[in-house]
């Protein structure tokens, strides 16, 4: 299976669920309008899994989808960032470590600044972000689903056809 680095437990998928499992709890949230506070122990327990996951499967699993699962970790990790900056009403202001970080992950953010002061349109990179992170998500989600379908036609010593 392209992209597999040694073998694979079989408890890594399952895990891998869980964390994509998470993504979904978020994206509920989100979906829900809830308020910053309420999706922030959604966030915690995202990150604790995807650190769980990489501690346990270091060297192991399939590069891209654990490329994958930390980068959308990322970038719900900095939509909250984002998020939390709006709830205590905090500028991002240019060139402040945030607006680099934001800017240099992510550089359709840098199109969305307050025109005259530089500062960083918040609400606007907040939407930029969550979309981000969601199809980043949704990415992996495709990744393992297409390893998955591999997966039962080699165990069932079929040749998978798309």
């Amino acid at each position: 299976m392209g992209g597999c680095k040694r073998s694979t437990p079989p408890a890594y998928w399952h895990d891998a669920e869980t964390c994509l499992d998470d993504f979904q709890k978020i994206e509920d949230q989100i979906k829900a309008g809830k308020p910053h506070l309420e999706i922030a122990p959604y966030v915690v327990e995202a990150k604790v899994s995807i650190d769980k996951f990489e501690r346990h499967y270091d060297g192991l699993g399939m590069d891209t989808l654990n490329r994958q699962l930390q980068s959308a970790l990322d970038a719900y990790l900095d939509a909250f960032v984002v998020d939390d900056t709006i709830y205590l009403a905090q500028p991002i202001l240019q060139g402040s470590v945030v607006e680099q970080r934001l800017t240099e992950r992510y550089p359709e953010i840098a199109k969305v600044k307050i025109s005259g002061s530089g500062e960083i349109d918040r609400p606007a990179a907040l939407v930029i972000l969550r979309n981000v992170a969601k199809q980043r998500a949704e990415t992996a989600r495709g990744i393992m689903l297409s390893a998955k379908y591999t997966r039962e036609k080699d165990q069932a010593g079929q040749t998978p056809t798309t």
